[in-house]
C-alpha cells in the first residue's frame, strides 16, 4: 500500500519537469477535493489566462470510489465541471488528467478540450508518469479495458452486448436507440490515442473454410503515417451472427502491440484455433457449431467488417473431457 509522505505529486511531478525545460508553472487550485463551492475559481482563472496551456487535475477523491462508496450520480463531482467549463472559456487549450477509478460522465466538456489523459490511480510515482506523457517524453500506448458512456442512463455498457429483436433500420422508431443520445459509448472498448497516428489497410481473412483443428487467419498492415515512433495495439474480434442461442455482437479474440519508426509498416497476422471460438451449454459441453464467423481488425471494438470464414463441422466437447486434451474432435 502505498503512503502519502512517499507519494509524488502530479504538480511536483509537471514542475520538476517543466524546471528542466526552462518552463514556468502557475499554480491555483480551482478548488478542494470535495469542490462543493467555486471561491478559488477566480485565482484559477487569473492563471490560465496568464499561461499559453491549461493543465486541470480532477476526478474522484480515494472516499468516492471503491467499495462502500456507491453514487449515483458517476459525472466529475461538485463543481468540477463548472470549473471546466470557465477554464475553456478563457480559450487556452485544456489538457483534462482525470483521476478516478472508473469512466465518468463528461456531458460536452469533451468537445472543449485539447486532450484527455485518464490516469485511473496511478500510486506513488503518479506525478512523473503524468508529466512524462503530457510533455511527450513518453509516448502512450494505453487501451481502455471498458466502454466509457455518454451518459449514466446507457449503463450497463459494454462492448460484447447480445443483439437485441428490435430491427436495425436507422429510420424506425422502435430500433435499438435513444431519442436524447447516442446509443454508442463516448470511447468505445479498446479506445486509446498516442502522439503517433496509425492507419489500417488491406485487411482480409486467409482462409475461407476452417475444419475442426484449423486456425482463423486474419492479416492487416499498420503504418505509422505519423513523424513519430510509437506503439499501436491491432485488435481482432469475432461474431457468431446465427447460432443455437444468442451470441455477442463482438468479442475480442486476440491482440498485438506493434512498434513502428515514422513511416514503417508491418503486415501483422492474427491466429485464433476454431477451438477458441465456440461458446459454452448449460451442462458445461463446449459448443462450436458450424457456420459462418465475422471477423472484425482495427485499433478497438468499433473496428470494420473485414471478411468471414465458414466453420464446416459443429464440434462437441464434453464437460468431463479436457478440451486441450482431445486429440479427435467429436463432429456431428
Amino acid at each position: 500500500r502505498g503512503h502519502a509522505e512517499d507519494s509524488v505529486s502530479v504538480l511536483k511531478g509537471i514542475r520538476d519537469r517543466a524546471h528542466a525545460a526552462g518552463i514556468e508553472v502557475r499554480y491555483a487550485a480551482g478548488c478542494d477535493l470535495t469542490c462543493r463551492n467555486t471561491e478559488q475559481l477566480p485565482a484559477a482563472i487569473t492563471a490560465a489566462r496568464e499561461s499559453d496551456l491549461v493543465i486541470a487535475v480532477f476526478g474522484e477523491p480515494q472516499e468516492l470510489s471503491g467499495e462502500a462508496a456507491s453514487r449515483a450520480h458517476l459525472t466529475l463531482n461538485g463543481k468540477q465541471p463548472e470549473i471546466l467549463e470557465a477554464l475553456a472559456a478563457t480559450g487556452k487549450p485544456i489538457a483534462l488528467v482525470i483521476i478516478g477509478g472508473r469512466p465518468l460522465e463528461l456531458g460536452r466538456l469533451p468537445d472543449k478540450l485539447a486532450s484527455i489523459l485518464m490516469a485511473w490511480y496511478p500510486g506513488t510515482e503518479a506525478g512523473p508518469a503524468i508529466a512524462d506523457v503530457l510533455f511527450g517524453d513518453y509516448n502512450p500506448s494505453g487501451k481502455l479495458p471498458v466502454s466509457w458512456p455518454r451518459a449514466i442512463g446507457q449503463l450497463p455498457l459494454y462492448y460484447n452486448r447480445l443483439p437485441t429483436g428490435r430491427p436495425t433500420l436507422p429510420e424506425n422508431r422502435f430500433t435499438v436507440k435513444y431519442i436524447d443520445e447516442a446509443i454508442s459509448p463516448l470511447y468505445p472498448f479498446g479506445w486509446g490515442l498516442s502522439y503517433s497516428h496509425f492507419a489500417y489497410s488491406d485487411a482480409a481473412v486467409i482462409k475461407a473454410e476452417l475444419g475442426a483443428d484449423d486456425v482463423l487467419e486474419a492479416s492487416v498492415t499498420i503504418t505509422n503515417t505519423s513523424s513519430r515512433a510509437g506503439q499501436e495495439v491491432a485488435q481482432l474480434y469475432i461474431r457468431d451472427p446465427v447460432a443455437s442461442r444468442s451470441r455477442p455482437l463482438r468479442q475480442l479474440k486476440a491482440f498485438e502491440k506493434i512498434p513502428l519508426d515514422p513511416g514503417e509498416a508491418k503486415r501483422v497476422t492474427f491466429r485464433v484455433p476454431v477451438r477458441d471460438l465456440g461458446f459454452h451449454l448449460d451442462d458445461g459441453t463446449y459448443l462450436i457449431e458450424e457456420g459462418i464467423i465475422q471477423v472484425f481488425v482495427g485499433s478497438n471494438s468499433s473496428a470494420g467488417l473485414v471478411g468471414e470464414a465458414h466453420i464446416t463441422e459443429t464440434i462437441r466437447i464434453p464437460f468431463t473431457d479436457s478440451r486441450a486434451g482431445l486429440s479427435t474432435p467429436a463432429a456431428q
